[in-house]
């Protein structure tokens, strides 16, 4: 059976019966799906870097993307005075990103303008 048919026959599976679904594939094994709880050694990694400057081992909690030292267990900001702080972190790395993809477009623009002229081709 052809692996892409594999994955969503297992993704049909999964979501008729209302469970978490994931895969992984390789190129000689094919694919091997599981619905659930991930195998134990195939276990996604926390990979948050810690004080030794190395990425960390521990599995993620459920559901999340770190493990519970790193903030998994982490339930977000309860207060309004809490949300508005992040709130206000999320507007500023926003416009923070916007200014540099701006920047970025600039530079294209200036480095295609550059070659345009000095008779170049792209």
């Amino acid at each position: 059976m052809h692996p892409l048919l594999q994955i969503l026959k297992a993704q049909a599976k999964a979501k008729a019966e209302g469970r978490r679904y994931s895969f992984s594939y390789h190129a000689e094994k094919g694919v091997t799906a599981w619905i659930g709880k991930q195998p134990k050694g195939k276990q996604r990694r926390c990979g948050a870097l810690c004080r030794n400057g190395e990425p960390c081992k521990l599995r993620v909690v459920e559901g999340k993307r770190r493990c519970r030292l790193h903030g998994g267990l982490s339930t977000g900001p309860k207060t309004p005075e809490g949300r508005e702080r992040i709130a206000q972190a999320n507007r500023q790395r926003a416009a923070t990103r916007a200014a540099n993809r701006a920047l970025l477009i600039e530079r294209g623009r200036v480095i295609a303008e550059e070659i345009a002229r000095r008779g170049y081709s792209i």
